[in-house]
């Protein structure tokens, strides 16, 4: 393994990590807002 790599692996783990972290914050809000929604939308 050159040292080069050894470097840029864990940068892209926690990239990747981020990235996750990210993505599910955004399906929470989504699956938060979504019934929330729903709900002005039936009592308007």
């Amino acid at each position: 393994m050159s040292p080069g790599l050894l470097v840029e692996a864990p940068l892209l783990l926690l990239f990747l990590e981020n990235y996750l972290y990210s993505r599910v914050t955004v399906y929470l809000l989504y699956i938060g807002l979504v019934p929330f929604y729903l709900v002005v939308v039936v009592s308007c």
